[in-house]
């Protein structure tokens, strides 16, 4: 592992070498308060990302551990997020590539919900750029899986029910 890229509450991804082939390397956090949860949403997310393959989905190459810590080993994506495209990036984005960027977006969750995936955290964030500027879904730790137990008629029952508790 190279340079730390990022951090988020459960895990911190950081940039590396495998073999001759740059690399994400998603290493789950140590932290006792959130450990449990952290764990699940580890897992869940290797277990979908083992599933998928898409070009709008960034992909898991596989799982290792690092200095003792569950790590998925992800393809690197050189371009940044979307979300710092927009903020930080300071360059004039056309309508061609940002009509490009919805589609590629919008196709990646079209698959994502033809395989029963439901990402459950889209953000310009989540959204990440390869070299060519072509986006890819990432960050896959609270999806799920949907069935009947996951519905849309379920899940605002469940949403109207917390709203008015």
């Amino acid at each position: 592992l190279h340079e730390m890229l990022g951090e988020g509450s459960g895990s911190k991804v950081w940039k590396g070498k495998w073999g001759t082939s740059v690399v994400a390397v998603k290493v789950l956090k140590v932290n006792l308060n959130t450990r449990k949860e952290a764990l699940r949403g580890f897992v869940q997310e290797a277990t979908i990302l083992s599933q998928l393959r898409h070009p709008a989905i960034c992909t898991l190459l596989g799982m290792t551990l690092h200095e003792g810590l569950p790590a998925l080993v992800l393809e690197f994506m050189g371009g940044g997020s979307l979300f710092d495209l927009l903020h930080n990036s300071g360059s004039t984005l056309t309508p061609p590539l940002l009509s490009r960027l919805a589609l590629e977006v919008a196709t990646g969750i079209s698959y994502l919900h033809e395989h029963s995936v439901i990402h459950r955290d889209i953000k310009s964030a989540n959204v990440l750029l390869d070299d060519r500027m072509h986006a890819k879904v990432s960050d896959f730790g609270i999806s799920t899986r949907f069935g009947t137990e996951h519905t849309a008629e379920t899940d605002m029952a469940a949403s109207a029910t917390k709203v008015s508790a």
